[in-house]
């Protein structure tokens, strides 16, 4: 029997992302959440030990990291 496959797809709705980073000796993680085709949402920026809340500067730049992360290149499964 022969056939011809026309499609195929994986595809996933929503991503969870993380960012860990270095500032000041202090290691930091950003995550937020990825809506396919959208955008990002609930982003947290918090000490990667103590899970406490940084300063606003920090907290914008675990926001950037979000923001740029280039998702493909990074996806695992």
């Amino acid at each position: 029997m022969e056939y011809k496959v026309l499609n195929e797809e994986a595809w996933a709705s929503i991503m969870h992302l993380y960012v860990t980073f270095e500032v000041d000796g202090q290691i930091y993680q950003a995550t937020a959440t990825y809506y396919n085709g959208s955008d990002t949402d609930d982003c947290v920026v918090a000490h990667y030990y103590t899970g406490e809340t940084p300063n606003d500067a920090i907290c914008g730049i675990g926001q950037g990291l979000i923001d740029t992360l280039e998702i493909e290149k990074h996806l695992t499964c």
